[in-house]
């Protein structure tokens, strides 16, 4: 499972990985969403890819999860914007609202 979040977002997806990882015994790497297209990171059609923004607009989030779904991840959203273009372009999505 990967996180994949920009700032703020970010720090939240540090900690929701240690909890993930502590309270479901999953393996989680959370990753600066500008880095994570670069790093070429190993995903496909098992893995999971969650995208955390708070405006559900951002652009290096976005391309990260992208980057994720071409490879044949899952993507799921976490975001606070109902509608908007993260929310709109992964499987699923949590609002934090």
């Amino acid at each position: 499972m990967h996180l994949v979040a920009c700032g703020t977002a970010y720090y939240a997806s540090l900690l929701g990985a240690a909890m993930i990882e502590q309270l479901a015994k999953v393996p989680v790497e959370a990753d600066v969403a500008s880095e994570y297209r670069y790093r070429k990171p190993i995903v496909g059609d098992e893995a999971l890819v969650i995208a955390v923004s708070q405006s559900g607009e951002t652009a290096d989030t976005l391309a990260g999860m992208r980057e994720a779904k071409a490879k044949g991840a899952t993507t799921v959203s976490i975001c606070n914007v109902v509608a908007s273009t993260i929310a709109r372009a992964s499987a699923a999505v949590i609002y934090t609202h």
